[in-house]
């Protein structure tokens, strides 16, 4: 975002939210207004998607000055942006929780780890989440 660029909060939002299973983690819609020389401040709208952690999408959508609240594809492209950045946070919280049952949970955890993996969590991560060493998470899950 540059300086000409501001985010807009004063206009009438539905209450469009998403909540990771993580806490700290809501997401929505956030309106970029983009002064762009040569078009009214209000007629050229940008949306991307934000989350409470201070994570913003990297991509902005358009929108029209008519739309009231939040456009519907603003509201689709914008929560699965978010759902991607939430997903290997919210697959290391359940690590969390699955590691803080064991051993009743057993599988449930390796389905958790093999999933935070695949989405992108380091071998540090997984072991803070499952309260082990590095080097034992590496010993029961890696390769």
């Amino acid at each position: 975002m540059t300086d000409s660029d501001q985010l807009r909060t004063d206009i009438d939002e539905p209450a469009h939210a998403w909540f990771a299973q993580a806490p700290g983690h809501e997401g929505r819609p956030e309106l970029i207004v983009r002064n762009t020389p040569g078009l009214q401040p209000q007629s050229h709208l940008r949306w991307r998607a934000s989350c409470s952690c201070g994570w913003a999408g990297q991509a902005e959508y358009l929108g029209s000055r008519e739309d009231k609240g939040y456009p519907a594809t603003v509201v689709a492209v914008t929560r699965a942006e978010w759902e991607r950045h939430v997903a290997p946070i919210d697959a290391l919280f359940q690590l969390g929780r699955f590691s803080a049952r064991r051993p009743e949970h057993a599988a449930e955890l390796d389905h958790a780890v093999a999933q935070a993996l695949r989405l992108g969590a380091s071998w540090h991560e997984i072991a803070i989440a499952t309260r082990l060493t590095y080097a034992d998470a590496r010993r029961r899950w890696g390769l």
